[in-house]
């Protein structure tokens, strides 16, 4: 519950690792990331493929989609 919007980019094992809310997960996943070649080179790969579409014009266009679309949505009577 204590994550940035942000959290929908990632992809779990594609462009990143996800953890447990506790120390000990979180080391777990470093060790894996920095001992296991394969799933570095994937994530890598992975990672290079989403910054290709997730970039900062993207990110400006839909924050002012979300904040137009609000603007225009009609409010019930008071």
């Amino acid at each position: 519950p204590y994550h940035s919007p942000e959290i929908c980019y990632l992809k779990v094992g594609e462009n990143g690792l996800m953890s447990e809310d506790d120390t000990a997960s979180f080391a777990r996943a470093m060790v894996r990331l920095a001992t296991d070649d394969a799933l570095h080179a994937r994530l890598t790969s992975g990672c290079a493929a989403a910054a290709r579409t997730i970039t900062m014009d993207e990110m400006i266009r839909r924050f002012a989609d979300g904040v137009v679309a609000a603007l225009e949505t009609k409010r019930p009577a008071t």
